[in-house]
């Protein structure tokens, strides 16, 4: 619809220029000069016309150049499409009229009064074409040219009408300059093509510039509706979190008062608790006392009533001996009235006549001999090669009666020793070797402590000995002569008995000096050393390594130094001391800060031996002495320097030591 509105306006522009055009030329043709003569050809006139035209044309591209804006050069386009078709139709019309004028002079008489009719409107049309901004063409020029020619002819009358159409295509064709303007319009209109597609690609652009504006704008419209939503929830949130926030704050406040309450309630759980600790604790301490009051009142007890049975059995004893002591002088004071004799002297009671706790004679004794020889063997001696035996009742009870019977024994035999050492030497040995055992049986049994009486006045009988008093009519006669002490005797064999049986009954510490010592000169003997492994000596001694007494301690190494000189008993006394009790009290002795030197050195030569024997390794390890002994290798005085070497032998063997140590020098 914009095309063909654009053409009509173009067409009536023509025609009224067309219009006024001819009645311009006429006026002026009518005012002031005939018409001018023709020299030349046809279309001379043409020519001369052509002039202004060429140059409104180049001056109007010059003034399209000269603006670079898109909308200054449509604007001067249009401006100069407007010009150039104003000249082009003045040219038009003049070869026209030229043409017409020697045809019909009627005609120009007409134009002339309608010239001056239509003389003022031409500044409207001037301005017209100087403020129009759009001008389209059509596709064909020659064709609306020709017929925009004839439209503007038309006014005329019917003969001039139909001659212009027949001379106007003539004078087209046969004219240059109308060629040339006919080629410059086509240049023209190609450029207002041009011009026109580039104003349509401008306002596509224009167009698509808009779209994305307004795309831009509904977004940012929707950015604010959204940044609008989002501050209200903003709002919201805030509103909502200062909400919780004095929530929080209120339920802080709750639990800190909660929690106030809980701390004073805890804290005096806590002192109510601690009362009933230390009332607790009391309370146990008490009970602790009170158990401790009660073992001491039962062993006391038990002491007791064991004292009690031995003081009944001795005044039984003493009852029945002076009523035999008292029969006898009667029996014999009612006979000799009846004789009528001289008294003779009495003769002399042996010591195998007296009686012996109800015993008839010495034939008893030798069956009491031959029982305890048997039961000592078979039952109190341990079995150095234990070998499969048939099982018997005897057999089975024995693990469980057997401490017992030792126990209820013992004090029949504290009585046996008063008797028995007035008779014949071969009775000591056996009742001090069952007595011995019995002891032994009895080392980790808890009923020693209900026999410390019996094993008290045991020591006395061993240590003193006994005093009988003779036959005599005198009861106020001398004592006999008092037999040595059993741990003094002239035999080795009972005198190591006895010396065994004291240091395990007697708590005196002169005594036992005395019987350390005697064990000492026991030992240095090769029998004495039979003896000490035959009766399985080593753990009574051990018992005294412990010992806070000092001369009681270097007795015992010394005893084991003794042992551990150079004999045929050597192998099985390291034999028997490879255990683990032996090692244990080693570790306890050299854990002693108060070792003397003297005692460290007895004690490593031992070691020195005994870490020779490979399975021996595994004991220093158990009980910790290669580090002990390491650490007194350290720390070692140079100036013992037996004891650095004894102690560097000891690492060496225990493969704790790399270079070879020097052979301690013998004791």
């Amino acid at each position: 619809m914009s095309s063909q509105s654009s053409e009509f306006d173009f067409d009536a522009a023509i025609e009224e220029l067309t219009k006024k055009y001819l009645a311009r030329r006429n006026l002026a043709s009518s005012c002031d000069s005939p018409p001018p003569t023709h020299d030349g050809p046809p279309g001379s006139e043409d020519l001369q016309c052509c002039g202004p035209v060429q140059v409104s044309w180049n001056q109007t591209s010059r003034d399209a150049e000269k603006c670079p804006h898109p909308v200054c050069s449509a604007h001067s386009g249009s401006a100069s499409s407007s010009g150039i078709l104003q000249e082009m139709c003045n040219v038009a019309a003049d070869q026209c009229d030229g043409l017409n004028e020697k045809s019909d002079s009627v005609s120009s008489l007409a134009d002339s009064e309608t010239g001056r009719s239509v003389q003022e409107p031409m500044a409207d049309s001037r301005s017209f074409f100087c403020t129009e901004t759009d001008v389209t063409l059509p596709s064909s020029p020659a064709r609306t040219l020709g017929c925009r020619i004839t439209r503007a002819v038309a006014h005329s009358g019917g003969k001039r009408r139909k001659k212009k159409t027949q001379i106007f295509p003539h004078t087209w064709s046969s004219s240059p300059v109308i060629g040339q303007v006919y080629h410059e319009m086509l240049e023209i209109y190609d450029k207002l093509q041009k011009e026109r597609m580039y104003q349509q690609h401008w306002a596509a652009q224009l167009q698509e510039q808009e779209r994305q504006l307004n795309q831009r704008e509904s977004l940012l419209l929707r950015r604010q509706d959204t940044l609008c939503k989002i501050r209200e929830v903003e709002d919201e949130v805030r509103r909502r979190v200062c909400e919780l926030q004095e929530q929080h704050q209120q339920e802080v406040r709750q639990l800190k008062e909660t929690l106030k309450e809980k701390v004073k309630e805890n804290k005096r759980l806590k002192s109510s608790f601690d009362t009933i600790k230390e009332s607790n604790d009391t309370m146990r301490k008490q009970l602790s006392d009170l158990n401790e009051q009660s073992k001491r009142l039962e062993v006391q007890w038990r002491k007791e009533q064991a004292r009690l049975e031995n003081l009944q059995r001795k005044y039984e004893y003493s009852v029945a001996r002076k009523g035999r002591e008292n029969i006898a002088p009667k029996a014999q004071g009612s006979k000799w009235p009846k004789e009528d004799k001289p008294l003779m002297p009495a003769r002399p009671v042996k010591a195998q006549e007296l009686p012996l706790h109800g015993l008839p004679g010495p034939s008893t004794c030798k069956l009491l001999v031959q029982i305890l020889d048997w039961v000592s063997d078979s039952y109190l001696t341990p079995a150095e090669d234990p070998e499969p035996k048939i099982s018997s009742a005897w057999d089975c009870e024995r693990p469980t009666s057997i401490q017992e019977r030792c126990s209820k024994v013992l004090p029949l035999l504290t009585e046996q020793l008063q008797v028995v050492q007035m008779l014949d030497r071969s009775f000591h040995v056996p009742l001090l070797r069952f007595v011995y055992w019995s002891l032994r049986q009895l080392d980790s049994s808890p009923q020693r402590g209900t026999l410390t009486s019996t094993l008290r006045r045991l020591g006395e009988e061993v240590c003193r000995g006994t005093a009988l008093r003779g036959p005599s009519s005198d009861p106020d006669g001398p004592h006999r002569t008092r037999p040595p002490p059993f741990f003094k005797s002239s035999s080795l064999h009972t005198r190591f008995l006895s010396t065994l049986i004291l240091l395990q009954t007697t708590s005196q510490a002169d005594i036992l000096a005395q019987a350390l010592d005697c064990l000492h000169s026991d030992v240095q003997c090769e029998e004495g050393r039979v003896h000490f492994l035959q009766y399985q000596a080593l753990p009574v001694v051990l018992a005294y390594l412990q010992s806070s007494n000092r001369g009681l301690l270097s007795l015992a190494v010394d005893i084991l130094m003794q042992m551990n000189g150079e004999s045929w008993q050597l192998s099985s006394f390291m034999e028997a001391c490879s255990t683990e009790d032996f090692f244990r009290c080693v570790s306890l002795l050299l854990r002693n800060p108060r070792l003397e030197v003297p005692v460290v050195e007895k004690v490593s030569i031992l070691l020195q031996k005994l870490s020779k024997i490979r399975k021996n390794k595994r004991l220093f390890e158990i009980h910790g002495i290669h580090l002990r002994v390491q650490e007194m290798h350290r720390t070692a005085d140079p100036a013992h320097a037996f004891l650095a070497i004894n102690l560097s032998s000891i690492l060496f063997n225990l493969g704790m030591m790399k270079k070879t140590p020097v052979s301690p020098i013998p004791p």
